[in-house]
């Protein structure tokens, strides 16, 4: 968590909320370890800015625009970042790491596990494939002229997660999709894919699904923006992931937990 449903959501949230304002400073919280020497962003910010976001799978981007000159700066989230847009005087949230403001607002950048990191760059990160959902087909081209590589030599449930290849697929979108098809998801994904083309389709089909649903209220990740639908319906739609009694736990290479149903243990 946060994964392609979330970052989507976030910006999401960045843009309904900046669209028509512009912002003139930066804050960092001096606590935090990222080293991204930040002075290109300064210098922009010094004659006030829109601001515009964009998701692609697990990646979050903002330009910083004016009328002259632009600078992107490039977000992973790790396990528990998220955005939210405060009125200046108001609490802002706890574990803010970044802050972008004008006189009345903050667009605050906060994560309780610090594991989120950000870049100043021109382009998306070339080591993560196209978005299963705002690029399918050149996501599912790259995946089916891959099948030899020795990533797709591993099981399923562990390629799944490659973000070479399934970009913004994570945790609980792996049990979703895996669980909604009716083969054995520790078979090797070559195979598996080759078998079960319909798993391309899910890697969009179900990111579409939680995102309409607001994402999920998973460990320390929350949806700030007002006008999705609520945590219980994202709960209800989940069948497979944390399910304990349809699902049994067993863990990856990376030491993550996948929820295997139970009729293929």
């Amino acid at each position: 968590m946060p994964e392609l449903a979330e970052i989507k959501i976030m910006s999401d949230h960045i843009n309904n909320k900046c669209s028509d304002k512009k912002f003139n400073k930066i804050w960092k919280n001096p606590v935090h370890k990222s080293k991204t020497d930040l002075s290109d962003l300064e210098k922009i910010l010094s004659s006030k800015v829109y601001i515009k976001s964009q998701s692609r799978g697990k990646e979050l981007k903002i330009d910083f625009i004016n009328s002259q000159n632009s600078v992107s700066l490039y977000f992973m989230m790790g396990m528990s970042g998220n955005f939210k847009m405060v009125k200046k005087g108001l609490e802002e949230p706890k574990h803010t790491h970044l802050k972008f403001s004008n006189d009345d607002y903050d667009l605050c950048m906060y994560d309780l596990r610090r594991f989120a990191r950000w870049r100043i760059g021109k382009d998306w990160n070339e080591e993560r494939g196209p978005c299963p959902v705002s690029e399918f087909d050149s996501f599912r081209k790259k995946v089916l002229d891959s099948l030899d590589k020795k990533s797709f030599n591993k099981p399923i449930y562990e390629t799944l997660m490659d973000q070479e290849y399934f970009n913004g697929i994570g945790n609980y979108l792996r049990a979703e999709i895996l669980g909604r098809i009716d083969t054995d998801p520790r078979l090797i994904a070559s195979d598996y894919i080759k078998n079960n083309p319909s798993i391309l389709d899910l890697c969009n089909i179900i990111p579409r699904e939680a995102y309409q649903l607001g994402g999920g209220r998973l460990k320390d990740w929350y949806n700030n923006e007002d006008l999705l639908n609520s945590e219980k319906g994202f709960e209800s739609w989940m069948q497979f992931y944390s399910n304990k009694e349809r699902c049994f736990p067993i863990k990856d290479k990376n030491d993550r937990t996948f929820w295997i149903d139970k009729k293929w243990i």
